[in-house]
């Protein structure tokens, strides 16, 4: 019998739950040294395809996190006691440390080489975190299913712990799922927001990275209707899990796939196959989806095709399981890519190089003013061999008053007419600043045109800049490192 959607998921934390997650949020660091000696120690290995499951009520009623192996089914525990009380969110970091959510307004990080658990982040704007994802950079994001009465998505530190809300109110009613797709943005599965287009039935919500807008992507309808889990798969389309408990929950048990640009539903995995309360949701590198089903007790496999799911565990020290996550290899550093990307106006035919400034319309961003203009020039290359792209970057925001100047650049990644870098910049002259520059070259070559199609974007990522627009004078230019002003000789390579 299911207990944790009958009670847990209707707990609604009041004045007094906060204002001990805000006093513990004070008292924590002090309070952590003293209870290291009572934390649970054992020395679990995980290795890639290992499937880890947190489950709220298991291991004595205040939950833990139990290792799966993906062939057996065997189960380990990893993790439990200590400072759970009621977690239900799961991911695994770079590191292969596990972070997980207590819906008692935690994020904790647990070693599975020791056990150990260490409160990451609490109190602040935790009311109730329940679902977690993991950024590219390694930052943390929490959806909270009751901050501010209706939801929010908030940004943890992984070093420090510190929370910045970076969106609450708008569409979010009851969100409990949170991913994120391939360019960043930030995809949440809301149970039950009304807020028009949506009707009641909830929905999947569009979270912009930086500016924190919301845009709705699918409207919650019958038999799609009230999602809970979420995943977004290889090719981007975005998985959703669908349940009725009690009062929670609007359709049948399913599972569902949605288009990303159009929002329309369609059934992976069907209520008539035997689901109960399927929740939380991974894909495996192959992809085949991996859910954690609170009512039957136990993980599953399911065939992304046809839908059938397979059973990979199941009862043991299951009891609720509400998510899941999957062990990876160590990811490989990113390489840059060969090739030339400059922008600016009055091109060297001989160079390739701008001579003098482009300008951008700025349309949104932060600490900009809307509908001025800023100016720009920048040339990066890369060729194999080289230990790092190089080049020069100067960008100006007058009515903003921020210079951006660089000749430091860590990573350049070249995707057809999408091109993106990274460095360090210096700002107004004083300030050193990592920062990353986007660009989207959709016209021809032709610095006489005036193109207004090329898109820029340049973001410092402690956050207090973010300026995006549209090319007004000058052109964006994109190709392999030496065949950019001509064409490439027949199988050149240097760029894809």
């Amino acid at each position: 019998m299911n207990t944790h959607i009958g009670t847990s998921l209707s707990r609604i934390p009041g004045n007094a739950t906060r204002a001990a997650a805000a006093v513990w949020s004070v008292l924590a660091p002090v309070l952590l040294i003293l209870l290291f000696a009572s934390s649970p120690v054992s020395a679990v290995t995980i290795n890639p395809g290992d499937i880890l499951v947190v489950d709220p009520n298991a291991l004595g009623g205040n939950g833990g996190i139990v290792k799966i192996d993906p062939a057996t089914g065997a189960q380990t525990i990893v993790s439990s006691g200590g400072f759970f009380q009621e977690p239900v969110g799961i991911v695994i970091e770079a590191s292969g440390n596990i972070v997980v959510t207590d819906r008692t307004g935690f994020v904790i990080r647990v070693d599975p080489a020791t056990g150990i658990q260490n409160v990451l982040s609490a109190g602040g704007y935790f009311a109730d975190p329940f679902g977690l994802a993991l950024e590219a950079d390694g930052n943390l994001l929490v959806v909270d299913a009751a901050y501010g009465g209706s939801g929010a998505v908030i940004r943890v530190n992984p070093t420090t712990g510190q929370q910045t809300l970076l969106t609450s109110g708008g569409f979010l009613d009851n969100p409990y799922g949170i991913a994120v797709e391939a360019n960043g943005n930030i995809v949440v599965a809301d149970n039950s927001t009304a807020v028009a287009p949506f009707t009641g039935q909830g929905g999947i919500i569009r979270v912009h990275p930086v500016l924190g807008t919301q845009t709705p992507v699918s409207v919650g309808a019958q038999p799609f209707g009230c999602p809970f889990g979420i995943d977004v798969e290889a090719g981007g389309t975005i998985l959703t899990t669908v349940f009725t408990y009690f009062s929670y929950g609007c359709a049948p048990s399913a599972i569902f796939r949605a288009n990303p640009g159009t929002g329309q539903q369609s059934v992976v995995s069907p209520h008539s196959i035997g689901w109960s309360q399927p929740f939380g949701m991974t894909t495996e590198p192959d992809g085949r989806i991996l859910v954690a089903d609170e009512g039957h007790r136990g993980v599953y496999r399911v065939n992304p095709v046809t839908g059938i799911p397979t059973v990979i565990s199941q009862y043991g020290y299951l009891v609720n399981p509400t998510d899941v996550a999957l062990a990876l290899p160590p990811p490989q550093p990113p390489v840059s890519t060969p090739g030339l990307v400059t922008g600016g106006s009055k091109f060297n035919g001989f160079t390739g190089e701008p001579e003098d400034d482009g300008w951008i319309a700025i349309n949104g961003g932060k600490n900009v003013y809307r509908n001025s203009t800023a100016s720009f020039r920048f040339v990066i290359r890369y060729d194999r061999g080289d230990t790092e792209p190089s080049g020069y970057l100067t960008f100006t925001d007058s009515n903003a008053k921020v210079t951006i100047e660089s000749k430091s650049y860590d990573l350049l990644i070249i995707e057809r007419t999408h091109a993106s870098f990274v460095g360090t910049a210096v700002v107004n002259g004083e300030f050193k600043r990592e920062f990353r520059v986007e660009v989207d070259d959709l016209a021809p070559n032709n610095a006489a045109l005036m193109d207004v199609r090329d898109n820029f974007s340049i973001q410092l990522l402690d956050g207090s800049y973010v300026a995006l627009g549209q090319v007004l004078k000058g052109d964006i230019q994109i190709g392999p490192l030496y065949c950019l002003l001509r064409p490439c000789p027949a199988g050149d390579t240097s760029n894809p």
